[in-house]
């Protein structure tokens, strides 16, 4: 699947393979799923992650919460 590169496109692969060493995910065959504001990436497994912009974490524990209440 092709996405338009702009914030969320590859300039979120490093900070996804970090997250992904700490949380004990392989980050190697991830592929990008959609980046307009943050990255939405498929891991193996079915795991999906999504990598927000710097200084946007209330806005990405609010989808947290909202994906737990869920």
């Amino acid at each position: 699947m092709s996405s338009t590169l702009t914030y969320g496109g590859e300039e979120t692969r490093l900070a996804l393979r970090e997250a992904c060493l700490r949380a004990g995910f392989d980050a190697g065959q991830a592929q990008l799923i959609r980046a307009l504001d943050n990255g939405i990436w498929r891991l193996p497994g079915g795991v999906v992650a999504r990598v927000h912009q710097p200084g946007t974490e209330t806005s990405a524990l609010n989808e947290i919460r909202g994906t737990y209440w869920l």
